[in-house]
């Protein structure tokens, strides 16, 4: 990886680039990618007569990777993705009633075997009115996708949202928020009231619970990132309803040195996705339930005293079932994360971490599970000189064959060697 931060007075310039080259650990498993960003930040004077006190920003990025369908009928078929993306926003949050910002984002995406391709441009928006112990403000989104080369034909889709609320602290240890939230999409619409609350009972206590449905809105480029084996089809878009979404948090802190949450939810959510390859296997084919119901818990624990490193636990427990009670697949019932990291001096440090995933299902009528997943990598710098680090990670140290999707195994243990340069 090679890194450049310059800050000129109120100026920050910042530009990485990045690649990893995987060879094969099974047959047509090999994958690469590439990748570079740039960023630009202007941070203007409190005294400046044009928007005092505000940062505006303009930044690109480019990413490349290419693999293979390794666990499809034809594994050897190469698949070539392009993802480029430019954005410009501005905040405002110096003056003391009136804060606001906004920003644009222009992304490209295409995919190499269909010569598929979505453009995506989106607009949104935040403008806030502070008197004393009320607030008013409100928050807006604009998506709008257009598309090439597609199965469905469609063209494309647009969504927008609006949430509007108010603010209110009646007491000095108590925040309460009131408001509601609209959205639209070219064949759905979305309309619910919300609300969500924060006390400070006691030092160091914070209890928060919300009650707020909304819609969420996923691309071809989101439903990519989230499985790289997605095989294409007739669903371009998905338009989430969280027709109910309730959560509750209780969380102690303890001078900046340690904290424990815990934490608990259930949602009701239309128009659910997931992934099975009941078709073709090894291409993943998208499908929608009508509607699911989700309970979650979970609990965080971190501890962060510098003189003995920072350690963190997480463990989250997740049910997501259909109307007819099966697991939706890929949903782990149980997830965690345990990491240790320590520096022994500005120039020498390492972290381990391990992960888990229990109960993951691989299909809707819940006749498959994927194993158990345990991960534990362990990672070192060493600073040589200023800005100039060689890096170690040992990943997959168990050397377990470990599976996130059916059929496509990680790699085994691996050591890796790098270097970092920043300047």
């Amino acid at each position: 990886m090679l890194s450049i931060n310059q800050n000129f007075d109120n100026y920050l310039f910042n530009a990485s680039a990045w690649g990893s080259n995987i060879q094969e650990y099974i047959s047509n498993s090999n994958y690469n990618n590439i990748g570079f960003s740039l960023s630009n930040e202007l941070f203007l004077s409190t005294r400046s007569v044009f928007l005092p006190g505000s940062k505006i920003k303009l930044a690109a990025e480019y990413f490349r990777d290419s693999y293979h369908l390794f666990a499809a009928k034809n594994p050897s078929f190469l698949r070539e993705r392009n993802n480029g993306s430019a954005n410009f926003s501005l905040v405002s949050s110096y003056n003391r009633w009136i804060n606001f910002g906004f920003g644009l984002t222009g992304n490209i995406y295409s995919l190499s075997e269909s010569g598929l391709k979505e453009t995506n441009l989106k607009a949104n928006g935040l403008f806030e009115f502070k008197l004393n112990s009320f607030t008013i403000g409100a928050i807006g989104n604009y998506k709008k996708q257009s598309l090439e080369k597609n199965i469905s034909g469609n063209n494309g889709n647009s969504f927008y949202s609006i949430e509007s609320y108010i603010k209110i602290l009646p007491i000095r240890s108590l925040l309460l928020t009131f408001g509601i939230d609209y959205a639209s999409n070219s064949s759905n619409s979305f309309f619910s009231p919300f609300g969500l609350f924060e006390l400070n009972f006691d030092k160091g206590f914070t209890l928060s619970g919300e009650y707020k449905p909304h819609a969420e809105y996923f691309n071809t480029t989101d439903i990519f990132n989230i499985n790289r084996y997605f095989n294409p089809g007739v669903t371009d878009n998905v338009f989430l309803k969280y027709k109910t979404d309730l959560s509750i948090l209780l969380k102690y802190e303890y001078k900046k040195m340690y904290s424990l949450s815990l934490s608990g939810g259930y949602s009701k959510i239309e128009n659910y996705f997931y992934f099975e390859d009941a078709v073709d296997i090894g291409k993943f084919d998208l499908f929608v339930l009508p509607e699911v119901s989700i309970f979650s818990a979970g609990i965080d624990f971190i501890i962060n005293p510098s003189y003995y490193g920072t350690f963190s636990v997480n463990i989250k427990f997740k049910d997501v079932k259909d109307n007819f009670d099966k697991n939706v697949p890929y949903e782990p019932k149980i997830s965690s994360g345990i990491s240790y990291g320590y520096n022994f001096s500005t120039s020498f440090g390492f972290n381990v971490k391990y992960l888990l995933e229990l109960n993951t299902y691989t299909d809707i009528i819940n006749s498959n599970k994927l194993d158990n997943y345990h991960n534990i990598s362990f990672s070192l710098f060493y600073e040589l000189l200023k800005g100039f680090k060689l890096t170690a990670d040992f990943q997959n140290i168990l050397n377990r064959s470990n599976f996130v999707w059916k059929q496509y195994q990680e790699k085994p243990f691996d050591l890796l060697f790098g270097i970092e340069y920043r300047w």
